[in-house]
């Protein structure tokens, strides 16, 4: 039986404040398998963002995992939308 995988709270903030920045923003959340909430697009860099609710939220066995093995490009955790902000505002700062 597959059961749905429970987004954040704050998840649909952080897509709305990344795409008032200009970002292009995926929901990934229903991948699952440790795969992150969403995938961003933002001045020429594609980042895999997991949103939790809280720096307290703990990451699951298989974001551990994920986390651990990924060989890609930039791979970020945002606990609030002052976070997501402050993301995309160092990657215009620093491309």
């Amino acid at each position: 039986m597959a059961f749905a995988k429970k987004v954040d709270l704050i998840q649909k903030d952080v897509v709305n404040k990344l795409r008032s920045m200009g970002a292009t923003v995926v929901d990934l959340s229903a991948v699952g398998k440790g795969m992150t909430d969403l995938l961003v697009g933002f001045d020429g860099q594609t980042i895999l963002l997991e949103v939790k609710s809280g720096a307290d939220k703990k990451f699951t066995p298989q974001q551990i995992k994920f986390f651990a093995t990924w060989t890609g490009g930039m791979l970020a955790r945002v606990n609030s939308v002052q976070e997501a902000e402050d993301l995309l505002q160092s990657i215009k700062q620093n491309p």
